[in-house]
This record gives C-alpha cells, sequence and structure tokens, in this order.
C-alpha cells in the first residue's frame, strides 16, 4: 500500500515538473526570439523552427522518459488517487469477473494505445506530415483570401 501511494505522489510531482519545465523552455524559446528580432531590427525572423524548439526541448527529454515510465507503472500496478467524493467510497467490491473485464479492457486500451503511437510515427517518418501542414496552410490562405 505504502508503494502506490508513493507512486502516486511520485507520478503527481513529476506531472507537476513536466508542466513547469515545459512552460519554461516555451518562455525561454519566445525570449530567444524577441531577443533576435530585437538584434535583427525585423519582425519576420522565424521564431518556433524545428531546431529552435528542438534545442529549447532537449532538456526535458529525461523528465518526460521519469514521467512516462512512472505513469506506466502507476497503471500496471494500478495506482490511483484516493478520491475524497463519498461515491467513490460505496462502490461494489470487485468481483472475479469484473476484475477480468477490468483487465481485458486495460489490454485493450494499451494495444490501441501502442498501435496510435506506431502508426503516429509511421507517418511522421513517411512524411504526412509535412503533407497536411501544406494543406492546412493552403485551405487556411484560401479562406481568409490572401492566396
Amino acid at each position: 500500500m505504502k508503494a502506490r501511494r508513493a507512486l502516486t505522489t511520485a507520478v503527481t510531482a513529476l506531472t507537476a515538473l513536466l508542466a513547469l519545465s515545459l512552460c519554461a523552455a516555451v518562455l525561454i524559446l519566445y525570449a530567444d526570439g524577441l531577443r533576435r528580432r530585437a538584434e535583427a531590427g525585423s519582425g519576420l525572423i522565424p521564431v518556433f523552427t524545428r531546431e529552435n524548439v528542438g534545442r529549447a526541448l532537449l532538456w526535458i527529454t529525461p523528465i518526460f522518459a521519469l514521467w512516462l515510465a512512472a505513469v506506466v507503472a502507476a497503471a500496471v500496478t494500478r495506482s490511483r488517487p484516493q478520491g475524497s467524493l463519498p461515491a467513490l467510497k460505496r462502490l461494489p467490491p470487485m468481483t472475479h469477473e469484473r476484475e477480468q473485464k477490468d483487465l481485458a479492457l486495460f489490454a485493450l486500451r494499451m494495444a490501441l494505445l501502442s498501435a496510435a503511437i506506431v502508426l503516429a510515427f509511421y507517418g511522421i517518418h513517411s512524411g504526412g506530415l509535412r503533407e497536411v501542414l501544406a494543406k492546412a496552410v493552403n485551405i487556411c490562405t484560401e479562406c481568409i483570401g490572401l492566396g
């Protein structure tokens, strides 16, 4: 029981740390862009390029890896924060059939999540991201009337 509580606390702390790190990375990236624009004297310098974002987010990767490992461990051990709602305390005890059904549903969700991640990486690797971005830009410019 103490291990589950420690795992839940770790997930909560890592989530907060990850959120703060992402906010800090965005602010650093934005401040760097403003500085570069001021130095160049023009507002047409791209700030959020792939290289700039990659450099800004590189130091967040270990925090994200720890967070992901903690979330997976919490999901496997079924560690959840204990709610203070009275309705949650009146749930019937788990039966063997319900536990098996929950386990099957969890396995299905993990399989679908894995398939989604694999297909997303395949789409990015095959150039689908670039095509979607080009189509989005074309649609936006046509709707606004810039094109």
